[in-house]
C-alpha cells in the first residue's frame, strides 16, 4: 500500500521534530543517470489517529518531502500562506518549504520508493481520464449490474486495443495522442470510394500525408500478422 498523504498541523508538527541531518536529497532518473533535484526527503516518526494501535495493522512509514521555496515570503505566520498557495508549507530554520508526504508499508529506498510512487500515480489518474471521458467509462447505460459489467468490459478492450494501437502501429508523432486527440488524425478523415477501370480508391482529405500515414498504419498491422512466433 502507498498513496499521497494529507499534510495536517500534527504531521507538520513531527516533520519539525526531523533532525537537519536526516534530510536526504531526492534524485530523478533521466537517460540512465541520476540527477540531482531541489527536493529532500525524511522519514517520520508519525502516529495518525487512523493507523491505531491493534497488531493487525501493517507497519506504515511515513516520509516527508520538502522543497525550498524559490520565493521567500516575508510573513511571520503561515496560515495566510494556506489560503492562496495549492500546497501546504512549513517554516524551518533554514527556510521556507513546500512539505509533502508519503504513507506506505512499502520496504524500499527512500529515492526509489518515492520515484515509484511519482511514475504510478501520474500514470494511473491519465488513465482513469481516458477511461472516463475517452472512452465513456464513466457513464453507464442502465441500471443492471450485469449490463453494466459487460459495458465496463468492452470499454476495457477498448482502451488496451487504443493503447496496443498507439505502441505498435501509429507513427510516432500519434503515440502520445488520447483517443478525442486521434479523432482528428484518423477517425474523423472524410474519404470517397471510387471505382475507375475496374479498381477501387480510397479518396482522403487529409492529401498524401495523410495517405502515406494510413498507408503506413497497415503495413504495420500487416507485419504484427506474421511475427515471428514467441519462444516459450
Amino acid at each position: 500500500m502507498q498513496q499521497q498523504l494529507k499534510v495536517t498541523q500534527s504531521f507538520k508538527e513531527s516533520v519539525l521534530q526531523v533532525d537537519e541531518r536526516a534530510w536526504q536529497a531526492i534524485y530523478k532518473e533521466v537517460d540512465g543517470s541520476n540527477i540531482k533535484t531541489e527536493q529532500e526527503f525524511a522519514e517520520v516518526c508519525f502516529v495518525p489517529t487512523w493507523v491505531g494501535l491493534s497488531k493487525k495493522n501493517p507497519d506504515y512509514r511515513f516520509i516527508a518531502i520538502r522543497e525550498r521555496m524559490s520565493t521567500q515570503l516575508e510573513l511571520e505566520e503561515i496560515e495566510p500562506i494556506q489560503q492562496e498557495l495549492p500546497f501546504q508549507t512549513i517554516k524551518i530554520k533554514t527556510g521556507e518549504y513546500k512539505l509533502f508526504g508519503i504513507v506506505t508499508n512499502r520496504d524500499l529506498d527512500g529515492n526509489e520508493l518515492i520515484n515509484w510512487h511519482r511514475k504510478r500515480c501520474g500514470d494511473s489518474e491519465k488513465v482513469h481520464s481516458t477511461e472516463k471521458s475517452d472512452l465513456a467509462g464513466g457513464q453507464f447505460p442502465s441500471n443492471k449490474f450485469g449490463a453494466n459489467a459487460a459495458w465496463w468490459q468492452i470499454m476495457v478492450l477498448a482502451f488496451n486495443l487504443n493503447s496496443l494501437t498507439k505502441a505498435l502501429v501509429l507513427p510516432k508523432k500519434l503515440k502520445k495522442k488520447r483517443l478525442k486527440g486521434l479523432r482528428f488524425f484518423i477517425i474523423h478523415v472524410a474519404g470517397q470510394v471510387i471505382k475507375h477501370a475496374r479498381g477501387l480508391f480510397i479518396k482522403l482529405s487529409g492529401g498524401a500525408e495523410t495517405a502515406d500515414m494510413f498507408y503506413q498504419t497497415r503495413q504495420n498491422i500487416y507485419n504484427l500478422a506474421n511475427a515471428p512466433p514467441l519462444l516459450i
